[in-house]
């Protein structure tokens, strides 16, 4: 029998790897299950813990399906069901945080065809695509025409799965890797001209949780206990403001800066 079953779509990853090292590590045996390549629901799942390690990139869904079935066979599933379900895409994000009073980057949301007058009035807009990471599906549009010809295309394609948001020129961006609410570490961005942050495009270096992000990063543990989560959290006018929240966070650059094993306390701390 497996103990351990991963709900992955991409086992090349450094993350993936280092699970499945950890594990044989704790002599566990592991089951893959790979979203986009299975045959029928876990019938009589025996495994102690289920690691859910699909972003949902895809639009496909059944990984969430296959997440809930084992969860109702009485498995602990991390991160459980209802957290990726309700932080999966960047509009159900904006409705979390805007439900719950947590400061966030102002977010516009629309389908069909907008007038000028319709738009927010933002002086340079970033559209992202709902499900992107890794700076991947994030344009910068200089103007309001450049958004309009982009909306009208995107309206004429059938494909509006995007999110508009003013551009925010950050003092400082942080990543903060939360497993079961406490905080493993924090990781700071050297910002640079590309406005697509994150850690394969920008330097990093390992830091201490800012002061002022305690309330924000105490709430977020109330709201969302016992997950692993990467929050990304920028400084905009002296204050902290949500980027983004990741259920599935890659952990390479955290563990190369920290030194840390965060694939064995994942497992460890979860058994």
């Amino acid at each position: 029998m497996a103990e351990l079953l991963i709900i992955t779509r991409n086992q090349e990853t450094y993350s993936h790897q280092r699970l499945l090292r950890a594990a044989g590590n704790l002599s566990l045996k592991v089951e893959v299950l790979q979203s986009n390549q299975f045959v029928g629901l876990p019938e009589e799942p025996e495994h102690r813990l289920v690691l859910h390690r699909d972003s949902g990139i895809s639009f496909d869904d059944i990984d969430l399906i296959v997440s809930k079935h084992l969860e109702n066979k009485g498995l602990k599933v991390i991160n459980s069901t209802s957290t990726t379900e309700l932080l999966r895409g960047k509009d159900k994000q904006f409705l979390f945080f805007k439900n719950f009073n947590l400061p966030h980057i102002p977010t516009f949301l629309c389908r069909g065809k907008l007038k000028p007058k319709e738009l927010p009035p933002y002086d340079e807009f970033v559209v992202k695509t709902i499900r992107g990471n890794q700076g991947i599906g994030v344009m910068l549009l200089k103007d309001s025409e450049s958004l309009l010809s982009l909306l009208d295309s995107n309206h004429a394609r059938k494909d509006e799965r995007y999110i508009i948001q003013p551009r925010l020129n950050f003092s400082s961006e942080y990543r903060v890797l939360l497993l079961n609410n406490e905080v493993l570490g924090v990781i700071e961005k050297k910002l640079t001209s590309d406005f697509r942050a994150n850690a394969k495009r920008c330097e990093t270096r390992k830091t201490l949780l800012p002061k002022e992000f305690e309330p924000l990063i105490q709430r977020i543990n109330e709201l969302l206990p016992e997950q692993f989560l990467g929050v990304d959290i920028g400084i905009f006018n002296g204050e902290p403001v949500i980027i983004e929240i990741n259920t599935t966070p890659g952990f390479e650059e955290f563990d190369k800066l920290h030194n840390f094993d965060t694939a064995q306390a994942l497992i460890e701390r979860n058994l």
